[in-house]
C-alpha cells in the first residue's frame, strides 16, 4: 500500500489556511484506566471517540487526529465568519457531554476534559492513517495544544484571537496572558464556563467599542437614497453581499443608526447557520419584537392556548390583524394545533 506519510513532495502541497484549533484532553485518564478492565477502558474510550466526532462534525468542525484520550480538531477548512464560536460552542458541549458517558457499575468517577482552542496561519497536507485527516503545522496548533495543557480539569482556554468580539456570547474568567510554550510569546486567553444570554451577532458586536467607519461613502450614499425612496411609499429590498470580513454588518449597523434620529421602526432577524437555524427564523424574530415578546420565546407559545393569547395581543396592536392569528401562531410555534401555515396563508397575512 502506498504511504502518504509527510515527505519533501508532500510539503510543496501544503496549503496555508487561517483555522481554529481545538484540542481537548480527558483528564486524569491514567487513573480512569487503573480502574477498569482493559475491555471497559476500552469500551469507555470508543464513546468517547464517538463523542468527539459526533460532537466537532455538528459543529462545523473537522477531527484532524484522535491522540490517546485527546482530540485534535480544526475549524475553518471551509471559510465562515464564526469559527471560534464555533470551536468553543463545540468545546462546552464536550465537557457536558462527557460526563455522561457510562462506566461500569461501581465505578466512582466523574469524567472531565480539559481544552484549549486558538487560531491562527497555519499549513495543512492531508493526513494518513497514522497522521490522522490532516497534518496541521503551525503556532496556532502549538498553542491550542498548551492552552489545553495549561486548563485544569473541566476547564476550556480560549484566546482572545479566536473569539474577538464573539466572547460576549460567552461567560468567561481569570482573562489574562497565558505562556503555554516555552520560546513562544504570551497569549490572551480566558477560562469560558458557558453561554452568555447573547443570542444574535448585533449584540455581541454592539458591546464592543467600534473604530470610525471609512471608506463606505459610495455603500452609505446607496442605503440612504434606497431609503428615501422607501419613506415615498415605494417597497425597496437591498442585499449587502462580500466575502467574510469586509463590515457588511458594520456597514448595515452605521446605517441602521442614522435612521434612529427619524422615528424609524427597526425590526431584526438574523439566520443562524447552523444548530438553531428554523424555518422562516428571521421572520419569526422580527413577528416576535412587534408582538413584545421576549427571546428565547416563552414556553406558553408552545401550548394550546397559544393562538387565544396572540389573537389578544394582534387585537391590541391593529384589530385587522386578529384574522391571521392563527397563521402567526403556526410560524412561531408550529404544532398540531397550530399547523405550519400554507404559502396561500403566508401570502395573506404579509
Amino acid at each position: 500500500m502506498e504511504s502518504r506519510s509527510p515527505n519533501h513532495d508532500h510539503w510543496k502541497h501544503a496549503q496555508r489556511k487561517h483555522l481554529t484549533v481545538l484540542f481537548s484532553d480527558l483528564s486524569d485518564s491514567s487513573k480512569l484506566a487503573n480502574l477498569l478492565a482493559p475491555e471497559d477502558f476500552a469500551e469507555f474510550h470508543y464513546q468517547l471517540v464517538l463523542l468527539f466526532r459526533e460532537t466537532i462534525e455538528r459543529h462545523g468542525g473537522e477531527v484532524s487526529q484522535v491522540q490517546g484520550d485527546g482530540v485534535f480538531a480544526v475549524f475553518g477548512m471551509q471559510p465562515r465568519e464564526d469559527e471560534g464560536r464555533r470551536a468553543t460552542r463545540a468545546a462546552l458541549e464536550l465537557h457536558q457531554k462527557v460526563k455522561n458517558l457510562s462506566l461500569p457499575a461501581g465505578i466512582n468517577w466523574n469524567s472531565t476534559l480539559h481544552s484549549g482552542i486558538h487560531s491562527g496561519l497555519v499549513s495543512v497536507i492531508e493526513g494518513d492513517h497514522l497522521l490522522g485527516r490532516y497534518l496541521v503545522v503551525g503556532d496556532a496548533a502549538n498553542l491550542a495544544a498548551g492552552l489545553s495543557s495549561e486548563a485544569h480539569a473541566d476547564e476550556i482556554l480560549v484566546s482572545d484571537v479566536s473569539l474577538g468580539a464573539e466572547q460576549y456570547f460567552f461567560t468567561t474568567k481569570n482573562h489574562r496572558e497565558y505562556h503555554p510554550k516555552k520560546g513562544m510569546g504570551g497569549v490572551l486567553a480566558s477560562s469560558v464556563t458557558g453561554r452568555s444570554d447573547i443570542h444574535t451577532r448585533f449584540e455581541a458586536r454592539s458591546l464592543r467599542a467600534q473604530p470610525e467607519l471609512v471608506g463606505r461613502s459610495v455603500e452609505m450614499d446607496v442605503l440612504n437614497e434606497t431609503f428615501t425612496h422607501s419613506s415615498q411609499g415605494n417597497a425597496q429590498i437591498v442585499n449587502i453581499v462580500g466575502p467574510p470580513g469586509m463590515g457588511k454588518t458594520r456597514l448595515a449597523e452605521d446605517f441602521l443608526k442614522q435612521l434612529s434620529e427619524d422615528d424609524v421602526i427597526t425590526l431584526r432577524g438574523h439566520c443562524e447557520s447552523y444548530l438553531s437555524a428554523e424555518p422562516m427564523q428571521a421572520v419569526r424574530q422580527m413577528m416576535a419584537t412587534i408582538l413584545q415578546l421576549p427571546q428565547p420565546l416563552p414556553a406558553w407559545i408552545h401550548q394550546d392556548d397559544a393562538r387565544e393569547r396572540l389573537l389578544t395581543k394582534l387585537a391590541a396592536i391593529n384589530p385587522v390583524l386578529s384574522s391571521h392569528a392563527s397563521t402567526v401562531a403556526g410560524i412561531l410555534a408550529p404544532s398540531a394545533t397550530n399547523p405550519w401555515p400554507s404559502e396561500r396563508r403566508l401570502v395573506e397575512a404579509n
